[in-house]
């Protein structure tokens, strides 16, 4: 038991993974079918958005320098928009030409958000706070009521193994970075930014491409929107929004920068999405569902600060 504790607290993400299983537990206690083989990939469906725009956050947020990405729901919430109301009308709505558009959708914005951060010098929250701005405008111009989707590739996402291949996606890209150097820079950049200039590292790129991954991861996530809503609703960016932001804090990455793990991320949205899934099976209001995730997250911030050493995490 001692050396698991101490397992727990060398990972930034080990109180999160103790309130995920606590989590996950109390859902099967409460909920006959949780457990259900048949109910598995629709839970994952429902959890993807989640998992997702927390990843999209992650990146920008360990580049450090008061790094963070407003935006990233926006985003999500945009390409969800694009597909049904762009797209779908125009016959580019087959998978083979709507992923490569709607990830480079995605990444765009984020790459405008990184520019405007690393080589305009704007503060993060100001930047990416005007583009979510602009891209929830566009979002309501497009489609200022839901607008449904009707048939498409997105329909089975609920029901084969795609939420598995959409939340795995940007762990595999991470890992891919994680053995090359541009990761081992990123928390470099988050750690100290003068100090990496002064190793070598080209900051404002290492800056840049993390915001471009953010909004790329976004892309995916508003593919998985998609499948849930079946329709395009640009009312939800907001939302989106907080939970992002809180399952990252949640996971372990510090605002502060130079340390994290999309792993740690996907972990903090877990415990968001089991602690709603629970409080809706139990008919809790949603105002006290809103008051909940404020307490789990001060909880996790305060636990996460004395539970664990300091520490880089790049897994």
């Amino acid at each position: 038991m001692r050396e698991l504790v101490q397992r727990l607290r060398s990972r930034s993400f080990g109180f999160v993974l103790v309130v995920v299983v606590a989590l996950f537990v109390a859902n099967a206690f409460a909920l006959s079918d949780f457990l259900s083989p048949g109910t598995w990939m629709g839970t994952l469906g429902l959890f993807a958005p989640f998992a997702l725009v927390a990843m999209a956050n992650t990146p920008a947020i360990i580049s450090g320098n008061g790094g963070i990405d407003i935006s990233a729901a926006a985003n999500m919430n945009f390409v969800n928009v694009l597909f049904v109301v762009v797209l779908l009308p125009h016959g580019l709505g087959r998978a083979e030409i709507a992923i490569p558009l709607l990830l480079i959708a995605g990444a765009l914005v984020g790459l405008c958000n990184g520019v405007m951060v690393a080589v305009l010098r704007y503060q993060p929250v100001i930047a990416t706070l005007a583009a979510y701005f602009i891209l929830t405008g566009i979002s309501l111009s497009l489609a200022t009521n839901p607008v449904a989707a009707g048939q498409n590739w997105t329909n089975s996402f609920t029901s084969t193994p795609w939420p598995i291949v959409l939340i795995a996606t940007p762990l595999v890209v991470w890992q891919v970075l994680a053995r090359s150097a541009y990761v081992r820079n990123l928390l470099l950049v988050g750690s100290n930014g003068p100090a990496a200039f002064s190793a070598g590292i080209d900051v404002r790129t290492v800056t840049v491409v993390a915001y471009t991954l953010g909004g790329a991861f976004a892309a995916l996530g508003g593919m998985a929107l998609t499948s849930i809503l079946r329709s395009a609703d640009s009312s939800l960016a907001l939302q989106y929004t907080l939970i992002g932001i809180a399952a990252v804090a949640l996971g372990g990455t510090p605002f502060g920068g130079g340390r994290g793990s999309l792993f740690g991320s996907v972990l903090g949205a877990a415990a968001l999405y089991l602690l709603q899934n629970l409080m809706i099976s139990l008919d809790v209001s949603q105002n006290w569902v809103e008051l909940m995730y404020g307490a789990v997250l001060v909880l996790a911030v305060v636990g996460s600060r004395y539970a664990q050493p300091k520490m880089v995490a790049i897994s």
